[in-house]
């Protein structure tokens, strides 16, 4: 008997040791999980910023600093002009340029100007459809970004007897997925540059992409089929038809001889915010909605978004526990003495600064701090997301302390069209 009690109290105290082993290997597992996966939705989130943030104001061959200086930008597309589409007031001076904002401080959240129009509700007066990015955004710093996309293709040579039309029909001589109707695109010369809206029917996946793109002012015709985007006959694209130059005609402002290619372009304009999504369905929460992300924070969890100009719809969700992000901008504050922004005493150049002081066209660079997270809580004890968080500027300020595991990624990003070689200063 003594035996046997002697063999279970060793059992037991092998079991237990076992159970502590497993207990605490399962632990360290789900920590590491935990941090993975912040590391991974960090990096992905600083990296997309990153990518369009460094290709933003970008024209093609040109800046769109140079081409506003030198008075060759011309936008026509009611999207940019009127971020409601459609609107009597289409017609106006175009909506972006050098000095158009790269972004918006959490400071300003709400205010005058907040989000160049993109807040709001849809054009019907009702949440949840194209224009919602003041709807839907949850906290932290906005970065706006545009300019032209990719590689661009190469416009055809117009007819000799269609060369000085202005209002022809951009010829293609190869196909771009993103070049299709409804979608912004760029066309220039490397002299001057046109932003207008492609009026071709749409398409649906699977088509034949468009040799040419129209601009008229009214979208064409053509009825699309059931199941794809429904085309807008009869409605305003652009503030006019007519861009303003023939392009590919024979001879230049530079050289009058010779014929210099046009590449078309398709041209993005999107801005990143900080959301709240449904861990369930990855659908993102507007409105009162927002408050899940605090009520319900298990299911509900803060996340980077997207509004874009080329998708449908324009408001997505990119990446999920992303629970801050703040930007910094960087320029020359005196251009004479180079002193730049980050030299300022006692100044801290976030957009709500760089707006006050007219600055955006000085702008090319940005700082970038994201805080990501796992969305499992983890830790045995709850922490601050952020402890040297002391100022309302700062990464993670006001979060909730929780259990979960943080990380902070910080990016530099130069903004490539706006670099003094790009604009020729």
């Amino acid at each position: 008997m003594v035996e046997l009690l002697i063999a279970m109290a060793v059992g037991l105290f092998l079991v237990g040791g076992i159970l502590q082993m497993f207990v605490a290997s399962k632990a360290s597992y789900r920590l590491g999980e935990a941090e993975a996966r912040a590391q991974e939705n960090g990096r992905f989130a600083t990296q997309m910023i990153a990518s369009d943030l460094r290709a933003a104001r970008g024209t093609g061959c040109r800046s769109m600093v140079l081409d506003v200086a030198q008075q060759s930008l011309s936008v026509v597309a009611c999207d940019l002009l009127d971020p409601q589409g459609g609107q009597p007031g289409c017609a106006g001076a175009p909506a972006i340029g050098p000095d158009r904002p790269l972004g918006y401080a959490s400071s300003q959240g709400g205010g005058d100007g907040w989000l160049a129009g993109l807040s709001g509700t849809d054009t019907d007066g009702t949440f949840g459809a194209e224009y919602a990015v003041g709807e839907q955004w949850l906290r932290g710093d906005v970065i706006v970004t545009w300019g032209a996309d990719g590689e661009g293709v190469y416009a055809a040579l117009p007819l000799p007897s269609q060369e000085s039309d202005r209002t022809r029909p951009v010829g293609l001589v190869d196909s771009d997925r993103d070049l299709t109707g409804g979608r912004l695109a760029l066309i220039t010369d490397c002299e001057a540059t046109d932003i207008f809206t492609i009026t071709n029917p749409r398409t649906c996946p699977g088509d034949d992409l468009p040799s040419s793109l129209q601009h008229a002012v009214t979208y064409a015709g053509g009825g699309s089929p059931a199941g794809c985007d429904a085309d807008q006959a009869g409605n305003q694209a652009n503030a006019s038809g007519v861009l303003s130059r023939a392009y590919n005609r024979m001879g230049t402002d530079s050289s009058p001889g010779a014929t210099v290619r046009a590449r078309v372009f398709p041209f993005e304009y999107s801005v990143y915010y900080l959301c709240c999504i449904d861990n369930r369905d990855g659908a993102v929460q507007g409105g009162g909605d927002r408050t899940n992300c605090t009520s319900a924070p298990d299911r509900y969890r803060p996340g980077l978004c997207r509004w874009s100009t080329s998708t449908s719809p324009r408001a997505q969700s990119l990446v999920a526990d992303v629970a801050d992000l703040r930007v910094i901008y960087d320029g020359d504050a005196d251009p004479v003495s180079g002193t730049r922004f980050l030299d300022l005493a006692g100044v801290t150049p976030d957009a709500a600064w760089v707006s006050q002081q007219g600055y955006w066209d000085r702008v090319d660079s940005a700082r970038i701090q994201v805080l990501a997270t796992a969305a499992e809580e983890v830790r045995t004890e709850a922490a601050s997301p952020a402890p040297e968080a002391s100022d309302p500027g700062d990464l993670g300020y006001g979060l909730s302390a929780d259990r979960r595991i943080y990380q902070s990624f910080d990016v530099t990003v130069a903004i490539r069209a706006s670099s003094p070689w790009f604009v020729q200063r």
